[in-house]
């Protein structure tokens, strides 16, 4: 009976011992963090600034060479990871076991997600929401990961997950959130390559909860600086002409930079036209909406820069600080009027 017992408390070690060298088998290296936390972060802050109206005007050229340029980048960063971390494990005598492989498949598909989701939102909307999506789908990835590993990274998907989520509960506007996301891959993931593989830093919940407070402050630095400073202040040095004195101007000093005024009640026209499979507009339809506010707009060449400034508030941008939220479409057919369509929805600056 002893020795029975004996041996099954030998199988039983054994057992334990082969299930802690697997959960060390799956490791995230220090030099996959850095790959991967600063082509994020350059991705983030380069691809607005080379894909955008004017360099692609036409929408569907813009998205197909944004998402090929972005794949492309996401493909050499994941082939430099591969290669390093196969050197890494093979100077340590390690190979890369078959858990590893399958979690790297794991994190191509939210990769894939991530490229997916940037092109559906540029075609129906919702781009607001992208970075948020984006810090939540690579948040369970890390989570995933982290339950076939020793590391401290399910803690850290769920630190990508809490922010990702509070960013779009918090209806953070555009470029705040883009800086965030910014932070929490450049700064975040490069932070935390050099922590990773130091358990004393991490072994018990107090020492997580602070290093978690710590690494949440650290990732919000380029947020914060952004709110802070605001960049679009160039414009306030400009002085500021009424609609009658900019139509009293020149044509070469109109063409110039200028911050034109239009004071609360201006009647601004609004014209529109649709295009669809099933309709075709017969005449342009025009709305004419009024200035509850005074409206400060930089016009160059006769046309709105996208820069705009509402009373006393900071100079803002369109594409970043504009949102439509609340869109409703109804259609009805009343016995008398005929078909009919109402569309309705807010407006908000951010």
């Amino acid at each position: 009976m002893s020795n029975h017992g004996l041996s099954a408390n030998t199988q039983i070690d054994a057992i334990y011992s082969m299930m802690d060298e697997g959960q060390h088998s799956v490791k995230m290296e220090r030099h996959t963090l850095l790959i991967w936390g600063i082509t994020a972060a350059i991705l983030i802050l380069v691809t607005d600034l080379i894909f955008n109206q004017t360099s692609f005007p036409i929408i569907w050229q813009k998205i197909t060479a944004q998402s090929i340029f972005i794949s492309c980048f996401l493909f050499m960063a994941g082939l430099w990871d591969l290669k390093l971390t196969r050197k890494v494990r093979q100077k340590r005598d390690e190979s890369l076991s078959f858990t590893q492989l399958q979690l790297t498949k794991v994190w191509w598909f939210f990769v894939g997600l991530v490229v997916l989701l940037n092109i559906g939102m540029s075609v129906f909307g919702g781009g607001y929401m992208f970075y948020g999506m984006t810090m939540v789908l690579i948040g369970m990835a890390f989570y995933i990961q982290g339950l076939f590993s020793v590391q401290l990274l399910k803690w850290t998907g769920l630190m990508f997950i809490a922010i990702g989520i509070a960013s779009i509960a918090l209806n953070l506007h555009f470029l705040v959130t883009k800086w965030l996301t910014a932070g929490v891959f450049g700064l975040g993931l490069t932070s935390l390559a050099f922590i990773l593989d130091k358990p004393m830093t991490h072994s018990t919940l107090l020492k997580r909860l602070l290093l978690s407070v710590v690494w949440f402050f650290i990732v919000i630095i380029p947020a914060v600086l952004v709110n802070q400073f605001n960049l679009n202040q160039k414009f306030d040095g400009i002085s500021s002409l009424s609609f009658i004195e900019y139509k009293k101007l020149g044509v070469e000093e109109a063409s110039k930079l200028q911050v034109i005024h239009f004071p609360k009640g201006t009647n601004i026209p609004v014209n529109f036209n649709i295009d669809a499979d099933m309709f075709e507009t017969t005449q342009p339809g025009s709305l004419k909406l009024k200035l509850t506010q005074d409206l400060g707009i930089v016009i160059q060449n006769g046309m709105a820069n996208g820069y705009f400034k509402i009373g006393m508030s900071d100079w803002q941008n369109r594409i970043d600080h504009l949102r439509i939220r609340d869109f409703k479409m109804i259609s009805k057919v009343e016995q008398i009027f005929g078909p009919s369509i109402n569309i309705d929805f807010s407006l908000d600056v951010k």
